[in-house]
């Protein structure tokens, strides 16, 4: 079990955690949190401290690489566990991955896959044409492929979009039917909390969360953050011709797509 983190983002640990623990008191694997240079605070997870000036990529990449084990469930540290997770299904596809000798198994059916398994109803197999065949949802991955899929000096979003690419060369990618994890969405998104999420995990969890430190997002920031969600699959469907002065554009006022 890894978990990717930075210290910038200390004050979501705690409510991790929280969350964690309460919805997956059962897991009995070993765990590991990537931080820079500081120790998470508790014992459960050994923290594997990657030091300072490194970005996203290059911290996957050496805490892989100092881990023994071949597979790895990976998550992010904003990831908030939201109800039971079913810990017998966990290690079914834990065995199942290596048993099958596949290199991922998505635990969250987003993105979801696209390609019927014939000989198991639970999956479905990620095509190399599809996108975001490569993400930071919670998965099952051979940690040699994973590997092989990070290159220096890669944001997350990068990994996502520049892995999806440099997957083609692998195959065996798959995704639940069903979800198994149990986090809605990210809760942060570029250093700031959803409004939405800010207030389920404050006021309806009754979680303490540190809102000095990381602030909820403005109106317009949000209202951004929405369009662009809503556009963000059309856009994905334009040719490189045309995505890349809108990208020119989209600098300029302030606008960000993927």
């Amino acid at each position: 079990m890894l978990v990717s983190s930075c210290d910038d983002y200390d004050d979501l640990w705690k409510p991790f955690l929280h969350t964690f623990k309460k919805n997956w008191p059962d897991c009995n694997y070993k765990k590991y949190f990537i931080t820079e240079k500081k120790n998470l605070f508790d014992k459960e997870f050994v923290s594997i401290k990657c030091g300072l000036n490194k970005n996203w990529s290059d911290r996957l990449h050496y805490a892989l690489s100092n881990i023994e084990e071949d597979y790895v469930i990976l998550m992010l540290e904003d990831f908030f566990l939201r109800s039971r997770v079913d810990n017998k299904k966990i290690h079914y596809f834990v065995n199942y991955i290596q048993k099958k000798k596949l290199n991922m198994i998505r635990l969250i059916k987003r993105p979801k896959g696209t390609l019927f398994v014939n000989n198991h109803l639970e999956l479905l197999e990620i095509e190399k044409k599809n996108s975001f065949r490569v993400s930071t949802q919670g998965s099952i991955w051979n940690k040699k492929i994973l590997i092989n899929l990070i290159k220096k000096n890669e944001t997350i979003w990068e990994f996502e979009e520049n892995g999806t690419k440099r997957s083609k060369s692998y195959n065996n990618f798959y995704c639940v039917k069903k979800n198994i994890m149990t986090y809605k969405h990210h809760v942060v998104e570029r250093g700031k909390w959803f409004p939405w999420y800010a207030f389920y995990f404050s006021v309806i969890r009754n979680i303490k969360i540190d809102f000095q430190k990381r602030k909820i997002m403005t109106v317009y920031e949000t209202v951004r953050w929405l369009v662009n969600k809503l556009f963000a699959k059309f856009f994905s469907k334009l040719p490189a011709i045309i995505k890349k002065p809108l990208k020119h554009i989209a600098k300029k006022i302030n606008f960000y797509v993927n």
